[in-house]
């Protein structure tokens, strides 16, 4: 009897152990990157990078951005508006800027801020121009008049003082149902705005909400005492979950625009309560010192050592769960200084996942810094400032600059394909206290059933009905029927 309680209590334990303690399980037969260039047509925007998008439901707003001019033999910079029908993957340009005066819609530029409202228009801010001019102009797109309206000047006070974002480019970006939200990004070369901005995209107002208004030794301040992340430019961002908007990583230390030192890449992620207007501090380096790269160890668990190594411009999404998705971007060749100075970077084809239920990051697969490879099959070619959208749990990356095949750099104008419900099964959270705490339980239960049984057999054998004991003799005659 007890060694079949123990059989079965042992059985139950080895079908929990079957369980990872924090896993998670892909199914990497459809975890797979595809080249997903949607159907065959010759109106596209072509290779760009750097466009200034929003999605709209199914719908995949463009603005601009740069490309590359094969009559000219050299890269430009854009300011035509397209349009994407997410579901048939069909685009549609809704403004061509070759025969449109100037002050009727906005130069052509890169990396700057948009959002909109659904169905009704497009707002895009800032972002740098052509001869790197930064730009601080706010336009909006009318959907139902077909044209650009010009909000620049457009935000004043009570004092008749315009208010407004000062120029930059590069910012960090999130949209909301009623706000265009920005903090920092980059003006004139080596400077980095410390402010936040709302846009109000009812009032079409801004609004500063900036953190702090002194930020001495180049914009970096003690960020963690004040409670809010250092100034940067090329964080990813992800848009509104559990009341909040998140911001990982990006460069504090801005020497050049256009430079690629990664002495100022960051690893940090941070979120901006919605309710509360404050920043916190979630995990990842976020102080001055060495800098980080990737830490990973078993592919689909979610580790405290885990960590995405430290880098700029990468391409971000969120499922419809509690996960932000992570792609790529620049990141460092090694954490240490090279002998010639500087944080030499290198591009990146990285998949990571965070999961906000247990605040920890997952290593999905791609290669890292290290050149460590793992699972996901033909991943896209490493790229940084690339384009983004999707349908549902459907991810899409597309263009940016990178390197393609022959290891040649350039703009890109490839279309792939993700699906994030690869995540077939996810087993039930066990911290490790849990799970020793099970295991004493299961062990005890054991114990317990075994001196019961065995205190329930001597009670029986002491306390039950005792019989006269009967002497048996064998008979000598017989008996005669």
């Amino acid at each position: 009897m007890e060694l079949q309680v123990f059989l079965s209590l042992a059985l139950i334990l080895l079908n929990v152990s079957k369980f990872r303690v924090t896993g998670i399980v892909f199914d990497y037969d459809i975890l797979k990157w595809l080249e997903d260039n949607g159907p065959a047509e010759e109106v596209h925007p072509g290779h760009r990078s750097g466009s200034l998008t929003w999605q709209d439901g199914d719908t995949y707003w463009l603005f601009g951005g740069e490309t590359y001019d094969e009559t000219l033999g050299s890269v430009k910079l854009l300011n035509d508006l397209w349009k994407q029908e997410v579901g048939t993957r069909k685009w549609t340009q809704v403004h061509d800027a070759s025969s449109k005066p100037t002050d009727e819609m906005p130069v052509p530029r890169q990396m700057g801020s948009a959002c909109g409202v659904s169905g009704l228009y497009m707002v895009i801010f800032g972002g740098v121009g052509n001869q790197d001019q930064f730009l601080l102009d706010t336009w909006l797109y009318d959907f139902s008049n077909k044209k650009w309206v010009n909000y620049s000047g457009n935000h004043t006070d009570s004092n008749d003082s315009v208010v407004t974002p000062a120029a930059r480019a590069d910012a960090a970006t999130w949209c909301t149902h009623d706000h265009m939200i920005i903090f920092s990004g980059a003006y004139e070369m080596g400077m980095l705005h410390n402010d936040m901005w709302f846009f109000s995209l009812q009032k079409f107002k801004w609004e500063d909400t900036s953190v702090s208004t002194e930020a001495g030794d180049n914009g970096r301040f003690t960020h963690l005492l004040s409670g809010f992340p250092q100034p940067r430019t090329g964080a990813v961002t992800w848009g509104f979950k559990y009341g909040g908007i998140y911001l990982f990583g990006g460069n504090t230390k801005q020497k050049e625009f256009h430079a690629h030192d990664g002495a100022g890449y960051m690893s940090d992620l941070w979120k901006y309560d919605m309710t509360t207007r404050r920043w916190a501090f979630i995990q990842g380096r976020s102080h001055s010192g060495p800098r980080q790269t990737s830490s990973v160890g078993t592919v689909g668990i979610p580790l405290s050592s885990n960590k995405p190594g430290c880098r700029h411009r990468a391409a971000s999404w969120s499922d419809t769960g509690d996960g932000l998705w992570m792609f790529g971007g620049e990141g460092l060749v090694a954490p240490v200084e090279s002998k010639n100075g500087g944080y030499p970077t290198q591009l990146l084809k990285d998949f990571w996942y965070f999961r906000l239920k247990v605040n920890q990051w997952i290593f999905v697969g791609g290669r890292t810094e290290s050149g460590r490879s793992e699972t996901v099959e033909r991943l896209p070619p490493a790229r940084i400032l690339s384009l983004t959208f999707q349908e549902g749990n459907d991810f899409y990356l597309y263009g940016g600059k990178g390197a393609d095949d022959r290891k040649k750099h350039g703009i890109r104008g490839d279309i792939w394909h993700v699906n994030e419900n690869a995540i077939v099964y996810w087993p039930q959270h066990y911290s490790l206290g849990s799970v020793i705490g099970m295991v004493i339980l299961a062990f005890s239960l054991v114990f317990v059933l075994v001196v019961t049984t065995l205190f329930a057999r001597k009670k029986f054998l002491g306390l039950g009905v005792r019989f006269p004991r009967v002497q048996y003799s064998k008979l000598n005659q017989t008996i005669d029927p």
